[in-house]
């Protein structure tokens, strides 16, 4: 056999499964691969001179095995070749005809004993640590008034790739412990492993299995990071043109009103401003803040010029049922904070699905939703009601 390079096949991730690797292996001889050793993700193969060789599993439980039981194998015509976790590796050319290393396998039942206590005790543990995880994961989520919302606008999509990833390291250790368990009861009943079991097809399956998983951990990752990018990404309101966008121009319809430059500094954008962001459940939501000044007009006080101002959120949400619910909590969200000296106003608009109205002196508040289409108004200044829906409307589907 020459020595070359060696050559790395994704390998099997189900212990239990001796028939498939054995059966694996033999495929990958034939093609002039002969396993030299198995690592975490990747089992690598010696090339050489195609042959068709028998392949067998010895599990041991706490120990590698013994010299004398190596070296009675090879007197049998099975030479040990690799090692793997608990597994040695053994590899015997067919045209030597050598007898079975099991010829009862209810004595192969009592080593796969081993492999079953500790795949139990992995799965035991493996699902008792998931469950503290899920719940400590899970926690700000319960704790807080706006979990819909939350879900719907995709500030959880971090915390939801953490969940999917424990959920399918937790199912991997039990669907492994429950192979093995069969495995195990299958010996005990006379039946015999399998060692020419198809390999391929469960192989195929894992790897789907395995990059769906990737892919979605991928998608959630970049998604967290592509909408933290858009939270803090302000763009001039001036370059809203076309978008479906309360503006406070068009509730003042005042030619004098200009925009309010920061305190600080004569930037426009810092209280003119839009963001736009998407989740998988809203993928339009688009979030406006405007503030302006009318000169040579004072609010009613007489303090200081009039500055009307205007903040808004829209939410196009995929499902209809998931904006019911949406609506509630974005309610919930600004209650916490404005609503304590605010009363209620009810004017019917049957272009509405649902509409709640609170005043307090010049402040207004609107929540309103329309189909799928979630829209929130705040907006400070001597406009009423009637003219803010108006707006509202031109934004929402007719």
């Amino acid at each position: 056999m020459k020595k070359n390079k060696e050559v790395k096949k994704l390998r099997l991730y189900n212990y239990s499964s001796l028939g498939e690797y054995e059966s694996w292996f033999s495929d990958m001889a034939k093609e002039g691969l002969f396993i030299s050793h198995v690592g975490s993700f990747f089992a690598y193969f010696k090339k050489g001179e195609p042959m068709d060789m028998k392949y067998r599993l010895e599990f041991s439980y706490k120990k590698p095995l013994p010299a004398e039981q190596i070296e009675m194998y090879a007197e049998s015509g099975w030479t040990f070749c690799a090692k793997f976790g608990n597994f040695s590796v053994f590899s015997s050319p067919a045209k030597l005809g050598a007898p079975e290393i099991y010829t009862d396998p209810k004595f192969q039942a009592e080593s796969i004993g081993g492999l079953n206590k500790i795949l139990r005790l992995n799965a035991i543990v493996t699902s008792i640590a998931i469950v503290f995880m899920l719940f400590f994961i899970s926690l700000p989520f319960f704790m807080i008034r706006t979990p819909i919302l939350n879900i719907v606008r995709g500030d959880n999509t971090s915390s939801l790739t953490q969940i999917i990833l424990w959920i399918y390291l937790a199912s991997s250790s039990i669907f492994a412990y429950r192979s093995s368990k069969k495995l195990k009861c299958d010996l005990e009943e006379g039946i015999a492993i399998d060692h020419k079991a198809d390999c391929r097809k469960p192989q195929r399956r894992r790897i789907l299995l395995n990059s769906f998983f990737l892919i979605l951990i991928l998608f959630s990752t970049v998604m967290s990071f592509i909408r933290i990018d858009m939270q803090f990404n302000d763009i001039p309101i001036e370059e809203a043109t076309g978008l479906p966008l309360v503006r406070l121009a068009e509730i003042e319809k005042n030619p004098d009103l200009k925009p309010e430059l920061s305190t600080w500094n004569d930037d426009i954008t810092h209280l003119n401003s839009y963001t736009y962001s998407h989740s998988l459940l809203a993928p339009k939501q688009y979030t406006s803040e405007e503030n302006g000044i009318v000169e040579g007009i004072l609010w009613h006080d007489k303090s200081r010029t009039y500055s009307p101002r205007l903040r808004s959120e829209r939410y196009h949400i995929r499902f209809k049922f998931l904006a019911k619910l949406a609506m509630d909590d974005l309610v919930n969200k600004y209650d916490m904070h404005e609503f304590k000296t605010h009363s209620e106003v009810y004017i019917e608009d049957k272009h509405f699905d649902d509409l709640r109205l609170f005043e307090d002196d010049t402040h207004k508040i609107v929540f309103a939703r329309k189909g799928k289409t979630l829209i929130y108004v705040s907006y400070y200044g001597y406009q009423d009601f009637e003219i803010i829906l108006k707006e509202i409307k031109k934004v929402t589907p007719s």
